[in-house]
């Protein structure tokens, strides 16, 4: 009769296990041979792999406390450059123009650049006192998708005025048109006279209509806001 001879294979199993459950793991290993020494003579470094162990947990303790102070230092570091910006770029700019007194050279020596504006405007030059925001087309080239166009009441083009910040869309839906922005959803600025509004299927075959507006650059004019015009989700 033919003996039947078992035979197995160790198993570690730490590969690939995270962080704590190596530690674990090996540690538990670790103790095992410091507590039955006389099983395997010939392993006699399990203390010192113990206090390796032990060492990898301090270090990913402390790794952890720096993650949290790093990004402790990011939301400072951002505070700081917020309040650098206001200072730089509204505190001092005022004192500075007052001192200088339109010398280009000591604005350059003080570390800042110039940008040349006119101090006049022509008559005839498109301004938000003079020209209004019109709605010049309504694509619908994608299926629940529409793309606005705006001109310049002044110059027929879709270049703002010169006293206008930026463009902001309007959309409302219903039968009437709205009478008012605060009945309206914003929709976010235009950029070069151009906007894609995307819908949702429960939009579809809706009455929808758009109002733009020339937000003005000094608080003092007033925005000018166009007409209502509508169109179909299709």
């Amino acid at each position: 009769m033919t003996e039947l001879i078992k035979k197995f294979e160790l198993v570690a199993g730490d590969s690939h296990l995270n962080e704590s459950e190596f530690i674990t793991d090996t540690k538990s290993k670790a103790q095992a041979e410091i507590d039955n020494p006389l099983i395997v003579p010939a392993i006699t470094n399990a203390v010192t792999t113990k206090a390796l162990i032990v060492g990898m947990e301090a270090k990913i303790d402390k790794r952890g406390a720096l993650i949290l102070a790093a990004k402790q230092l990011t939301k400072d570091i951002k505070a700081d450059k917020k309040t650098i910006i206001k200072i730089v770029t509204d505190d001092w700019p005022p004192l500075i123009m007052a001192a200088i007194a339109g010398d280009e050279g000591k604005a350059t020596l003080l570390g800042y650049k110039v940008k040349w504006v006119d101090a006049e405007h022509a008559p005839e030059e498109p301004s938000i006192k003079n020209s209004i925001p019109l709605i010049s087309e309504i694509l619908n080239r994608v299926h629940l998708e529409q793309e606005i166009s705006v001109i310049n009441s002044k110059s027929g083009k879709v270049a703002i005025p010169w006293d206008v910040k930026h463009i902001n869309i309007y959309e409302y839906f219903g039968k009437e048109a709205p009478t008012s922005l605060k009945q309206c959803a914003y929709l976010g600025i235009m950029k070069r006279g151009t906007f894609i509004n995307h819908f949702s299927p429960d939009d579809l075959d809706k009455d929808v209509w758009y109002i733009v507006e020339y937000v003005a650059k000094d608080e003092a004019n007033t925005n000018q806001v166009s007409a209502a015009v509508k169109s179909k989700v299709i």
